[in-house]
């Protein structure tokens, strides 16, 4: 494969630290490739709904941190959203599922973002939402602004989400919420409520009423959040022709 002189330097740099390298995995990967075959098979099964779980044993200083990352990678390249999340104490411990949604969620990456895509993912479904609201044919025919274009939106939302925002019936309000103040210009609301969806259990009063959210995150919050998230990364990877026209979103956001 051709490397080019910023991949080269990424490795090298990385290699001489001792860390794996962000990008540029495949110029450095020999020996694996029983197991890419198995991986690739294995992401046939994930695109079809039936993947597993899968785990990967090796002794100190095999290879498991690289390998674990090459296959992250390769998965993004393929149309797949992936993160690498290392569970270690005290920062990311097993024992706090929250800690570890958050993790997850801060290194979540796609083919186009390979790290901190959340919120590229959030406003690529968003702006489906949002054109379905507007669509007269498919939805109410609102614009941004107009009276009930709020409650048209979250109502859409919901419908989206499905039985998801029944069993996470704040993260659909929370997305609502970061699509409201997006389209209406209040960043420190907006953000405040991705740090929300991202897994933040302090965020700013104000944001929270802005969302009808009331309380805590906890630990017994992580499985129905992480059900929502799960369900917008798969939509959102149904709906990659919009992004041709995204800087209407983005117009709105502005």
């Amino acid at each position: 494969m051709e490397v080019t002189a910023r991949v080269a330097d990424i490795v090298i740099e990385a290699l001489r630290i001792g860390e794996v390298p962000s990008d540029g995995q495949e110029a450095i990967a020999t020996g694996i490739g029983a197991q890419v075959e198995a991986l690739d098979r294995e992401l046939e099964r994930v695109a079809d709904g039936r993947g597993r779980g899968r785990f990967i044993r090796g002794e100190y200083g095999s290879g498991k941190t690289f390998f674990l990352r090459f296959l992250a990678a390769r998965a993004r390249r393929k149309g797949f959203a992936a993160a690498y999340v290392r569970i270690a104490y005290p920062d990311v411990p097993l024992n706090r599922p929250l800690a570890v949604y958050r993790d997850l969620a801060a290194h979540l990456g796609v083919r186009e973002q390979p790290e901190g895509a959340l919120r590229h993912i959030l406003d690529q479904w968003l702006f489906r939402a949002t054109e379905r609201v507007m669509d007269p044919q498919i939805g109410p025919g609102l614009a941004p602004g107009n009276d009930g274009f709020d409650d048209a939106l979250e109502a859409e939302i919901r419908s989206l989400l499905g039985p998801v925002a029944d069993a996470a019936p704040a993260f659909a309000q929370a997305l609502a919420g970061y699509a409201q103040a997006s389209l209406a210009g209040e960043v420190d609301v907006a953000r405040a409520l991705l740090q929300w969806l991202a897994g933040d259990p302090k965020v700013a009063a104000t944001a929270k009423r802005r969302a009808h959210l009331t309380g805590q995150l906890s630990d017994l919050d992580v499985l129905p959040m992480l059900r929502g998230l799960a369900t917008v990364v798969h939509q959102a990877s149904w709906w990659r022709l919009c992004r041709r026209r995204r800087g209407i979103w983005r117009s709105y956001r502005h």
